[in-house]
């Protein structure tokens, strides 16, 4: 007589499928926070942080002097090196993670300087599928593109800029929109 008969149907035992369910919904959420790759929820905005060690701290309001604005960028140069080297050693999270620090932190600078990034930056997400970024990025140059517009004569050159990070986004509805407004 053979050992498993194929005819005679079979039968598991109910107390350890039951163990077996438990023991993965027990592991389930140890697993996800275990997860490197998963960055905290705020990491990756693109508001602007006060509280970054970076960020000007001004005692009264005004623009940056030319000596804090060289400064910054000599500082955000230096993160988006690192930033490059980590996505170089493929750690694309880090990567992402400091590269948004630096768009935030670009937002202190000139407008060109910030679409200049977010259309690098932006190129980079696409390439890696980063959705969460990429849709970070293009709301935040509608929101740039909205300031360009609200001015009395708006700089043609800097809208032409930000329709080419739309079309590196690949954002064409917004893209032709843009380049329609300049022609």
């Amino acid at each position: 007589m053979a050992y498993f008969d194929s005819s005679r149907p079979r039968r598991t035992l109910p107390w350890l499928s039951a163990a077996l369910v438990a023991g993965a919904i027990a592991l389930q959420p140890s697993l996800a926070a275990a997860d490197p790759s998963t960055p905290p929820p705020l990491s990756r905005s693109i508001e602007v942080d006060t509280s970054d060690p970076l960020y000007p701290n001004l005692l009264v309001d005004r623009p940056l002097s030319n000596q804090e604005q060289r400064t910054l960028r000599a500082a955000l140069e230096d993160l988006r090196l690192e930033g490059q080297q980590q996505y170089n050693a493929g750690n694309t999270a880090a990567a992402f993670d400091i590269w948004m620090r630096e768009l935030r932190l670009r937002q202190v600078l000139s407008l060109r300087d910030e679409v200049a990034a977010l259309s690098r930056v932006g190129d980079v997400a696409w390439q890696e599928n980063q959705t969460t970024e990429i849709r970070l990025i293009g709301n935040r140059l509608g929101e740039v593109e909205q300031v360009i517009r609200d001015r009395p004569n708006p700089d043609y050159g800097l809208l032409l800029q930000i329709a080419d990070a739309y079309k590196t986004l690949r954002e064409r509805d917004r893209a032709i929109a843009a380049y329609s407004d300049i022609i």
